[in-house]
C-alpha cells in the first residue's frame, strides 16, 4: 500500500521559516548593491528566491490537487496577478514620474518590459548598447513569472502521476546547465547565461523537485535526523565553495546548478534535523518574519533608492571608501523597508478581500 503524502506545513498551508530565509536573501541584495558586491553575493539572495518560489508554489499546488483533485488554473493565475503587479505597477508608475528629479530616464522599450514582465530579455538586448536600464532588477520577476505561467501547466499533465513530475523536474535540472554550457561555448553574451528564463528556470526547479521529494519520502527522511545534519552541513560547504570560486566559465554555466543542489540539501537539513528545526524557529523572530513578508517590494524600490543615492552623492555607493559605504549600506536598509511597508499598506493591503476570494479551496 502506498504511504500517504507526508505534510511538512501546517493547516494554514504556512511552512514556518520560510519568511525569514526571505528576509535574508533580499538583505543580501540590498547590502550588495549598496556598494557591497564584490563582498556580498546578491545574486545568491536572487537564486535562494527562485529556489523557495519553486519549493513553495509546488507545495501550495500539490496541497489543492490532493484536496480538490485538480489544480484551479484560472484561481492561481489571478492570484499571482493580484499579488504582484499592484506594487509592481505603483513602483514603476511612480519612478516614470520621480524618476526626472534624478536623472534616471525611463525610455519606453523599459516601461513596456516592466509591464509585461519581459525585462530580462531586454536587458540582455540593451547590455550590448551599453543603455543603462532604469529598473534593472525587475528581471528576476520576469523569470518567475514565466515559471508561474508554465508550471502549473506541468503539474497538470502530470495529475496523480508524481514519479513522472519528479522525472521531468530531474530532466530540467540536467538540460538547463548544459543549455549553459553550450551557450556559453557558443558565445552567448554573459548576461544571457544569468537572466534568460530558459537558463535559470532550474533554480526553481530544484525547489519544485525537493516539495515532490519531501511529499513523497518525508516518512523516510523524519527517520534520519543525522543524515538530514550532514546534509545541512554539506549545503554550507558547498555553497561557500560555489561563492569562492570564481572562474568565468564556472560561473555563467554550472554555478546556479551547484547552488541549487546546495540549497536542495540545506533544506533537506532544516525540515528533518533537530538543528535545522531550531534554524527555522528562531527565522520566525517577529522582526524578520516580517521583513520576510515584505521582501517583495524592498527588492523593488532598493535600487531606485541606490539611484538616488548616486543622483546626490555624485557616484555609485561602490566608489565611496569601505567605512562610508558600510554607514550608507546600514541606512540603506530601514529606508528600504520603510518604503516596502508603504507599499505594501497602500497598494496590495487594500486587495487583500478580492485576493482571498480566489485562495486554494481545501
Amino acid at each position: 500500500m502506498t504511504a500517504p503524502p507526508y505534510v511538512f506545513y501546517d493547516e494554514r498551508r504556512y511552512l514556518m521559516g520560510l519568511d525569514g530565509l526571505r528576509a535574508l536573501s533580499v538583505l543580501l541584495v540590498i547590502v550588495g548593491h549598496f556598494g557591497f558586491d564584490r563582498m556580498v553575493p546578491g545574486g545568491l539572495g536572487v537564486t535562494t528566491f527562485f529556489f523557495i518560489s519553486g519549493f513553495l508554489i509546488t507545495t501550495l499546488l500539490r496541497s489543492e490537487q490532493a484536496a480538490a483533485g485538480q489544480v484551479q488554473l484560472g484561481n492561481f493565475y489571478i492570484r499571482r496577478f493580484l499579488r504582484l503587479a499592484p506594487e509592481l505597477y505603483a513602483f514603476l508608475l511612480i519612478t516614470i514620474l520621480a524618476g526626472r528629479f534624478y536623472g534616471m530616464d525611463s525610455p519606453l522599450p523599459q516601461i513596456a518590459a516592466g509591464f509585461a514582465f519581459f525585462t530580462n530579455y531586454l536587458n540582455i538586448a540593451q547590455a550590448p548598447l551599453a543603455i543603462a536600464p532604469h529598473w534593472p532588477q525587475l528581471w528576476s520577476l520576469a523569470v518567475e513569472e514565466h515559471f508561474y505561467l508554465t508550471f502549473p501547466l506541468l503539474l497538470v499533465f502530470c495529475r496523480n502521476q508524481p514519479n513522472r513530475l519528479l522525472a521531468l523536474l530531474g530532466l530540467v535540472c540536467v538540460a538547463v546547465p548544459a543549455w549553459r554550457i553550450l551557450a556559453y561555448v557558443s558565445g552567448a553574451p554573459d548576461l544571457y547565461a544569468d537572466q534568460a528564463s530558459e537558463c535559470r528556470i532550474d533554480s526553481m526547479a530544484w525547489g519544485c523537485l525537493m516539495s515532490i521529494v519531501f511529499e513523497r519520502f518525508g516518512h523516510r527522511l523524519k527517520t534520519a535526523p543525522r543524515a538530514a545534519a550532514f546534509g545541512l552541513v554539506l549545503s554550507g560547504v558547498l555553497m561557500l565553495a560555489t561563492l569562492v570560486y570564481r572562474d568565468p566559465a564556472y560561473r555563467e554555466t554550472i554555478r546556479f546548478s551547484l547552488q541549487g543542489i546546495a540549497l536542495a540539501l540545506g533544506f533537506w537539513g532544516l525540515f528533518f534535523c533537530p538543528l535545522g528545526q531550531t534554524l527555522r524557529r528562531l527565522m520566525e523572530f517577529a522582526p524578520v518574519r516580517w521583513m520576510g513578508r515584505r521582501s517583495y517590494a524592498a527588492y523593488l524600490w532598493n535600487t531606485e533608492l541606490h539611484h538616488v543615492f548616486a543622483h546626490l552623492n555624485g557616484g555609485p555607493a561602490s566608489e565611496l571608501p569601505l567605512a562610508q559605504r558600510a554607514v550608507v549600506a546600514l541606512l540603506a536598509i530601514p529606508a528600504t523597508f520603510a518604503l516596502s511597508e508603504a507599499s505594501h499598506r497602500l497598494f496590495l493591503q487594500p486587495l487583500g478581500g478580492l485576493r482571498r476570494r480566489f485562495e486554494l479551496k481545501a
